[in-house]
């Protein structure tokens, strides 16, 4: 199994380069906010553009990553939605395999007989 890991860095990162030439490319990775949802892996970014104060989701949704940017004025206004590569996100170290308990209980073979 797959998931999803980002870092303030590797956000910053793939949303420069998805804005890049738009009026809402962020600024310094300095002056931006980094979150994680709890219990969920979503991830959100606050940083000014040329358009205003901007908004960024990177979360996955029916088998898929998407990245949204919203930009403030006076309401979010989703200026971007964008299906991201599973192939973008591994060369970009953000996708990290993962083995739960269960799968390794089945690998093993443990069955109670």
């Amino acid at each position: 199994m797959e998931r999803l890991k980002a870092n303030k860095t590797r956000l910053w990162e793939l949303v420069r380069d998805y804005t890049e030439g738009t009026p809402y490319e962020v600024e310094k990775r300095s002056a931006c906010r980094f979150w994680k949802a709890y219990r969920r892996p979503d991830y959100y970014m606050e940083c000014k553009t040329d358009e205003g104060p901007c908004r960024a989701g990177l979360f996955p949704a029916m088998g898929q990553v998407l990245l949204s940017v919203d930009v403030d004025r006076g309401y979010w206004d989703r200026v971007m939605l964008k299906r991201i590569s599973m192939n973008d996100l591994r060369r970009r170290g953000m996708v990290v395999d993962l083995t739960t308990a269960a799968e390794r209980k089945r690998e093993r073979g443990n069955h109670h007989e």
